[in-house]
């Protein structure tokens, strides 16, 4: 695995943030800014192949050993420099929106469900479980197999990521889960809904090398476990006023300046991800006349 740019430079996360939000909202970067985003691009895709790599149990060469030392003592002490300019509370003084019940926060109904409810309506539940009966094992085309494959797939940005992962621990302390389930990592760090939502976007090709890694096809994925948000705080209108698309997306969808067409971008991530699983329709009559010497079992035995 071979590092195009010097293993000796600390990514600086912050500015690189920074320069792509900057980008984002249409302002045009330096000679040297650009440069400074595609050796960050660089380094951040080589850090994720490192880490990918360690996560196989595979041997890291000393040079990438090193490389990744260097980047996770970098790490350490922007979080010990967060530490310190921000002290432990006791409280934020927020309340906790499962706490909420009935009131609002900003002209808003919380609670995870609706009235402020924390749990589930009938009606909500019966729906996923129907849909999950829906899941079964596929083949590497997408067709049902007793041999087959379920796949959980997460989409969206580092804090997905890494709460993908621990639940990829927690699931993996599990007895009753089917064995052709297979939990698969998609999310990658600081891919938000600006750059999810357009197909074209490197993050769908990472996508789609993992997929491979781990040896399935984007046919086998059927569930996404799916969190995004938007990096930035407006999306700037176009000079008519009208709907506008991030700067440097060619072909994007397009949306306007007020929140909820901020929402829809995010939303836009959803329809791509569902379109990674070709041939949705008619899936149900292929599992019913599938025949074998062997049931093909559900996500969940029982449902």
């Amino acid at each position: 695995m071979e590092q195009t740019s010097s293993s000796e430079e600390e990514i600086d996360l912050e500015r690189a943030r920074d320069l792509r939000d900057k980008k984002l909202r249409g302002q045009s970067l330096s000679e040297e800014e650009t440069g400074f985003v595609e050796r960050a691009n660089t380094q951040r895709e080589y850090l994720q192949a490192l880490l990918r790599k360690r996560w196989r149990g595979e041997t890291l060469s000393p040079e990438e050993a090193r490389f990744l030392s260097l980047q996770e003592e970098a790490r350490k002490r922007r979080l010990e420099a967060y530490g310190k300019d921000n002290p432990p509370r006791d409280s934020t003084g927020l309340i906790p929106i499962t706490d909420l019940g009935r009131r609002t926060h900003k002209d808003r109904e919380r609670g995870l469900y609706p009235g402020g409810a924390n749990l589930a309506p009938v009606s909500h539940l019966n729906a996923g479980m129907d849909l999950a009966s829906k899941v079964w094992p596929l083949d590497a085309a997408g067709n049902p197999s007793p041999e087959g494959k379920m796949a959980l797939m997460s989409v969206g940005m580092s804090n997905t990521t890494q709460e993908f992962q621990a639940f990829k621990r927690l699931a993996g302390e599990e007895k009753v889960l089917n064995p052709a389930l297979v939990l698969f990592d998609g999310a990658q760090s600081t891919m938000t809904a600006e750059y999810t939502a357009d197909p074209g976007n490197r993050f769908w090709q990472v996508m789609d090398e993992r997929l491979t890694e781990a040896g399935l096809t984007a046919d086998q994925v059927q569930v996404a476990w799916f969190k995004t948000t938007l990096r930035s705080a407006e999306i700037p209108p176009s000079p008519s006023g009208g709907p506008t698309a991030p700067h440097g997306w060619p072909g994007a969808p397009t949306f306007g300046p007020t929140a909820s067409d901020r929402a829809a971008m995010a939303l836009a991530t959803w329809g791509v991800t569902a379109r990674t699983r070709r041939n949705r329709g008619g899936r149900k009559s292929a599992v019913n006349s599938c025949s074998s010497s062997r049931p093909i079992q559900p996500l969940f035995p029982g449902s």
